[in-house]
């Protein structure tokens, strides 16, 4: 069967934003032009295609069925790499849980180099729901640095919902679109985290580079870097950040955030804390803002920035007290705790 590459056929101006703002009518239409080119692309694709791919699908899960009464269970590395090399499995109602902590360090001799192929792509997201428990991914590698949609999950599409999970000491490199969890999350995430060091161009962040779906009692910590929009924990927002905050460090050109490089969406009762540098539309919760902003912060010490597109700068000191945050749920959930005068708040399920 002859599978057509849409992202290599039409190159990086069709990618998520490009799709989004134009749209997508010729996606599958196979236009005369290209009938010759295609043609000639079989023989090379089935002579090549040994020598192309990157993985082989094998093996099994832990258990389960992927129902959502019996979930597909990953308890080791060998399982995490079928879910990423299983694309049959990436879409929806199709249910997924961790049942165990899991070592990722050996990732980083993968594919020669390249580390972890990540679970969805903007041809075929990941739909699916992938549950936890609580349970955490350490020593992910992926050294993509010419691949858009570098993350865990590259593409995390509609209805997909990911929660409850942790991502410790992650390097990850790539082009457009990378993140510590997801490169583009047009759907849900809950209760999740990501730690390490991100670096790409644009749209990055330390745990959505590119964020059209709701990201809700999240933190994200470490360094990100890249060009343009980059964002602590965001590269950029166009739905919903809620109770979420980023100590990670950002640095980039221009629209560089502590919190979210560019933001046309919402932000409510988030903070940020990392310092934060660049050249354009700098701010230490937000570099480029357009949408609303409602009970956020950032340290004006720690972030080095004394301003912001958007939020409300603190010291330090204030910063380590409840009656600054505006909004907190600290009392009928609570959402958020703190050691008063003594640490930042934090979410309630860390």
């Amino acid at each position: 069967v002859l599978k057509f590459n849409y992202t290599q056929r039409f190159g990086h101006s069709d990618s998520y934003e490009s799709i989004q703002k134009h749209g997508d009518t010729g996606r599958f239409a196979l236009k005369p032009v290209l009938l010759t080119f295609i043609t000639s692309l079989v023989l090379i694709t089935f002579s090549c295609s040994s020598a192309l791919a990157e993985t082989t699908v094998a093996g099994s899960y832990a258990g389960g069925t992927g129902a959502s009464n019996n979930p597909y269970q990953i308890s080791s590395l060998a399982e995490l790499r079928l879910l990423s090399e299983d694309s049959a499995n990436w879409g929806a109602g199709i249910y997924v849980e961790l049942t165990a902590d899991i070592d990722a360090t050996d990732t980083s001799t993968w594919n020669s180099g390249l580390g972890f192929s990540p679970i969805g792509n903007l041809v075929t997201p990941f739909q699916g729901a992938f549950e936890g428990n609580g349970y955490v991914i350490s020593g992910l590698t992926i050294n993509r640095p010419a691949q858009n949609y570098a993350a865990l999950f590259g593409f995390a599409g509609s209805p997909s919902t990911i929660q409850n999970l942790g991502l410790e000491g992650s390097s990850i490199t790539g082009n457009s679109y990378v993140g510590g969890l997801t490169g583009v999350n047009t759907s849900s995430i809950t209760a999740c985290y990501a730690t390490g060091t991100l670096s790409g161009g644009t749209y990055v962040g330390a745990l959505v580079g590119y964020n059209t779906g709701s990201t809700t009692s999240c933190y994200s910590a470490g360094a990100v870097s890249g060009t343009s929009r980059v964002g602590g924990l965001a590269g950029v927002n166009t739905n919903s950040i809620t109770s979420c905050y980023s100590t990670a460090t950002a640095s980039g050109t221009n629209d560089v955030g502590g919190l979210v490089g560019y933001n046309s969406g919402t932000a409510t009762s988030c903070y940020s804390t990392g310092a934060v540098s660049g050249s354009t539309n700098i701010g230490g919760l937000v570099g480029f803002h357009s949408g609303s902003i409602t009970s956020c912060y950032w340290d004006t010490n720690t972030s080095g920035q004394a301003s912001s597109a958007g939020g409300t700068g603190k010291t330090t000191a204030e910063m380590n007290q409840e009656s600054t945050f505006i909004g907190f749920d600290f009392t009928s959930t609570p959402e958020w705790l703190i050691l008063e005068g003594a640490s930042y708040p934090y979410l309630s399920w860390q």
